[in-house]
């Protein structure tokens, strides 16, 4: 039953023979006569060529074609007309494999192939689809994501083979197209992309075949990129007769029978919309059935369903439920299964995702789930989230994600060193942008939460850091209107996340501008650094408004900012100290550390800070003696860390 789907030749020949002491070349083309001395052969360099097309056009000359490999500067080849040769020329010149290939076009669509060697490599559709299979995310968005540096290594002739298999079972069994196999080698073999050709013509019935069924080739490669990602992570191997198909779980549940409590039914789906289920009491089996969505059945029951058993339980109640050789029966067939799934936490049915890996759940109180798949990062390094340095020890770690297109709650994870200190769930208001609190851990609350090894990926140029964010269980209470947490029926989060932080070593470091010596100036000691940071107008301020006051619906606002500098002539504002007014009283104070956190104290809380009366050019002096503030989070949630003010600064009149 179909599913439905979301959604590149040269040879040198050199040879001589030695005849006693003599070099004849007679018998190597091109041979010398009288004295005259042969030169140097110059050995071609490696190329890849072939066919372009969609299977409804060929490319005409604005066909571009580019090559991006292992090592070295991705190569870009001008489309041609070469019924002989291909569509494409492009050198590998300092590029070597394996090579990923993309094709764009003004009149047909674009089409992805790969190589492990020189020689021919045609981009098709046939050849998106394998590429998707073998990379297993996303094949365009990898591509791009690649920019310019090397790093594939997905491509070996195993690999390729496998995934080509994968491929032409899947369109067998999902929408009865069969290849033939006289096409031979979808990417190595010649063909001419006219009608008549056997790989042009069975491209194009490959179009129909998918139209037919709703969808197209680059839909159907996203589909089979997200189903290599969870066949990764975890599938069983469902044989019936010669034919093996994975079985990677899309959704799954660990329910209790109604009728008999001491029974649970633990069900797995996939993204055909074929079911299995295993019911068991404690550790024993007492039966299980695969129902596929055509509607065939095949079960076991009792002893019959040796081979599958559940192992130990983890923490969290889940377990490994494996099948070796596990037979069932149905209709007169038999289907066995082999491998080794994970269950869901009882009580819980976790929703299908079109991610396979950078994936969250919040899990309600009622057992009710959320799932989101947390937004690819712009790198194709395969992590995700927007990563930031939090001032000198903290890191950020915030992860915005969405279902079909609709956005989701963002995580955000503030780690320090190995631990993790908050890990907070938040929506954005679609009109402001601002956020909105919902559930938070905090203040050693965050069991479960913890971090991998740094991991540093050099690819792009610069070391970038990655770190997987493990969020097994996380209990999060909700954020009531104080800021305060409810501490009552917290929500479950359930995440496995991979962040990333981009340091640059050739970015130059921004240093505060010197205040001079006897100038006013106000210290802000941080409780996690060990010098204070001192805020003050420099004698210069290179253009920039620094100090200053300001009115705004009742309020009174003096501000004084630092300069920073990288040495190399580039100025910046810095650090900031902002002193809120109303009625004659300090109501708020705020010192924004640049790049770093905020941190505030409102009303009574802003001890020892004082405003002093206009002078004659209408300057009021703002002191502070030893006003404590503390560090505000995202969402104006309360933080542990504290900045204590302390000195003065002169603010100039409106």
């Amino acid at each position: 039953m179909p599913m439905t789907w979301r959604g590149r030749r040269t040879t040198a020949m050199l040879c001589s023979a030695v005849l006693g002491l003599a070099l004849s070349l007679s018998g190597c083309g091109g041979g010398t006569t009288g004295d005259a001395a042969a030169g140097p052969l110059t050995p071609t360099l490696p190329e890849l060529s072939g066919s372009v097309t969609d299977g409804a056009a060929v490319p005409d000359l604005t066909l571009q074609v580019t090559v991006k490999g292992n090592v070295g500067t991705a190569r870009t080849a001008e489309g041609r007309r070469d019924a002989l040769n291909g569509n494409y020329l492009a050198s590998l010149d300092q590029l070597s494999g394996p090579y990923l290939l993309r094709a764009t076009s003004a009149e047909a669509e674009h089409t992805m192939s790969v190589a492990t060697a020189p020689g021919t490599a045609n981009v098709t559709p046939l050849t998106t689809l394998v590429t998707a299979q073998l990379l297993a995310r996303e094949p365009f968005a990898y591509f791009d994501g690649l920019g310019g540096r090397g790093g594939f290594t997905a491509a070996t002739p195993e690999a390729i083979a496998a995934a080509t298999a994968s491929v032409r079972r899947t369109l067998v069994r999902d929408f009865g197209f069969e290849l033939p196999a006289s096409l031979g080698d979808w990417i190595t073999a010649p063909f001419q992309p006219v009608a008549g050709d056997a790989m042009f013509d069975s491209l194009a019935a490959l179009r129909a075949a998918l139209a037919a069924a709703g969808t197209d080739y680059h839909a159907l490669a996203t589909t089979i990129a997200e189903e290599a990602g969870r066949c990764q992570a975890e599938h069983v191997n469902v044989a019936s007769g010669s034919e093996i198909d994975p079985f990677c779980p899309f959704s799954k549940r660990n329910e209790v029978d109604p009728e008999d409590s001491s029974v649970y039914e633990i069900g797995f789906g996939n993204v055909r919309g074929d079911a299995l289920a295993v019911r068991v009491r404690g550790d024993a089996v007492l039966s299980a059935e695969l129902l596929t969505a055509g509607g065939d059945r095949h079960a076991c029951s009792a002893a019959a369903c040796r081979g599958i058993s559940l192992g130990t339980a983890a923490a969290d109640l889940t377990q490994p439920l494996s099948f070796s050789g596990a037979v069932l029966l149905g209709g007169g067939a038999s289907v066995v299964l082999d491998g080794t799934l994970q269950t869901s936490v009882p009580g819980i049915a976790l929703p299908g995702l079109p991610c396979s890996a950078n994936r969250y759940y919040l899990i309600h109180p009622d057992r009710s789930v959320e799932g989101y798949c947390a937004l690819p990062d712009d790198y194709g390094l395969g992590v995700a989230g927007r990563s930031a340095t939090s001032g000198s020890t903290r890191i950020v770690y915030t992860f915005d994600g969405e279902v079909e297109g609709v956005a989701g709650p963002a995580i955000e994870v503030v780690t320090q060193g190995d631990a993790v200190l908050r890990v907070l769930a938040y929506r954005r208001d679609p009109e402001t942008g601002l956020p909105t609190p919902l559930y938070q851990c905090r203040d050693g609350g965050c069991t479960g939460a913890t971090l991998g090894p740094v991991r540093i990926d050099g690819s792009l140029g610069i070391p970038i850091e990655l770190r997987d964010v493990h969020l097994d269980d996380v209990p999060l209470q909700a954020v009531l209107p104080d800021g305060s947490l409810s501490g009552t029926d917290p929500v479950t989060l359930q995440a496995e996340l991979a962040g990333y932080i981009v340091n640059d070593p050739s970015a130059l470091p921004l240093l505060p501008v010197p205040c001079t010596a006897g100038a006013p100036s106000v210290a802000a000691t941080l409780s996690d650094v060990s010098e204070p940071v001192n805020v003050c107008v420099p004698d210069d301020a290179m253009g920039f408004l620094l100090s200053g006051t300001y009115f705004d619906a009742g309020t009174r606002t003096h501000f004084v900012q630092g300069l920073l500098s990288d040495e190399a002539g580039s100025f910046t504002p810095g650090n900031a100290v902002n002193v809120f007014v109303r009625g004659g009283a300090v109501i708020r104070v705020s010192f924004d550390a640049f790049g770093g956190p905020s941190y505030g104290c409102e009303g009574s809380a802003c001890a020892g800070v004082s405003v002093s009366a206009p002078n004659g050019a209408g300057e009021r002096t703002v002191s502070f003696a030893g006003t404590l503030l503390q560090e505000i989070a995202t969402a104006g949630l309360p933080a542990d860390r504290t900045a204590s003010l302390s000195g003065s600064f002169v603010a100039p009149p409106p």
